[in-house]
């Protein structure tokens, strides 16, 4: 439960690949030692980390997206995100719990070899780890305040990342050798996409369509995006899912506002019956990726690393355990979005 707690935290200010590449191996050993079956507590923590990175601007990528196209700060999505998924991790630890509390008795003996583990010898540069930690809570800091400060969060990210770059006595070469060039690429070519069927009117009929099919009623709008958000990014890509819909929702909002031009996109999309639409997309697209293995790119990797560890996850395995986790979260979405938006 503690490693899912951890995951979740970690979750909320990391992306969710990174802090499943660090946990899920740790949890691997761990359990092994234990000599315990590490399946169960890797789908744990699969379901940890999509609901940690729901509560924050930074924590997954689609809320990265909505928070551009939406121009919400780092503090809304405290404000609406951060609660319903507190609720969810708290249902996910109480449902695996009396599920697997049995499971997890050991001896005495096997206690005590896990406790006799030397974590501070895997630290190879104690110099280092400091001046990240030091970066790591400036950058935090940065995200918290960057709307009083005038500054965009990806400045902020940027920002974080050259002042480390200064502090460490790696070449900057060798640095931009790690970037992810090919995700950089991928979403240029994504964006450019949804940019021609913005451009085509294609998503303003869809906006349209869907304004009409629930007849412009806030709550049924609500529902719909939340729950098709949440089923599809179970079998698509949740990047993709959220860049096609932000400008679906800019479109109803616009459609449904048609002063904006004089009142200004940033009122328009925060309208208040506009609002319930951006966080229904954010928790569907996070919370839907805990219903199969595909779901998210964390969970893609974990059933990587499980796998090279003799540990495969099969599909069916997973769905057993993340379909009961993904429409509960769903169901206490749809519950908080009503008690804060609709009722």
């Amino acid at each position: 439960m503690l490693l899912c707690v951890v995951t979740a935290a970690l979750s909320a200010f990391l992306d969710n690949v990174t802090t499943v590449v660090i946990i899920a191996p740790v949890a691997i050993l761990i359990f092994e030692r234990l000599e315990r079956d590490p399946v169960p507590a890797l789908i744990a923590l699969i379901c940890a980390s999509n609901i940690g990175g729901t509560a924050t601007l930074i924590g997954d990528p689609p809320n990265i997206i909505i928070g551009s196209a939406g121009q919400f700060s780092f503090m809304d999505f405290i404000k609406y995100d951060a609660l319903p998924a507190l609720v969810c991790l708290g249902a996910l630890l109480l449902g695996f719990w009396l599920l697997f509390r049995r499971r997890l008795d050991v001896t005495d003996a096997v206690r005590q070899r896990i406790l006799a583990f030397d974590e501070n010898a895997a630290i190879t540069d104690a110099k280092l780890l400091g001046r990240c930690i030091f970066v790591f809570g400036l950058t935090l800091v940065g995200y918290v305040l960057h709307g009083s400060l005038g500054f965009e969060p990806a400045t902020i990210a940027l920002g974080g990342a050259a002042l480390l770059l200064l502090l460490h006595s790696e070449s900057p070469e060798e640095a931009l050798k790690e970037v992810e060039w090919s995700t950089i690429f991928f979403f240029i070519g994504l964006f450019v996409m949804i940019g021609a069927l913005q451009q085509a009117g294609i998503l303003a009929i869809m906006g349209q369509w869907l304004t009409d099919v629930t007849q412009g009623n806030v709550l049924a709008m609500t529902m719909l995006m939340l729950w098709v958000s949440g089923l599809s990014c179970s079998v698509i890509n949740n990047i993709a899912f959220t860049a096609m819909m932000t400008p679906l929702i800019q479109s109803i909002a616009v459609g449904l506002h048609p002063d904006a031009g004089s009142l200004g996109l940033a009122e328009v999309y925060h309208a208040p019956d506009i609002m319930p639409l951006w966080w229904a997309l954010s928790l569907g697209a996070c919370l839907g990726g805990n219903l199969t293995t595909i779901g998210s790119a964390a969970n893609v990797v974990v059933v990587g690393i499980a796998e090279s560890s003799s540990h495969p996850i099969s599909f069916i395995r997973f769905f057993k355990y993340g379909l009961p986790v993904a429409v509960g979260s769903l169901v206490i979405s749809s519950i908080w979005l009503w008690l804060v938006f609709l009722r």
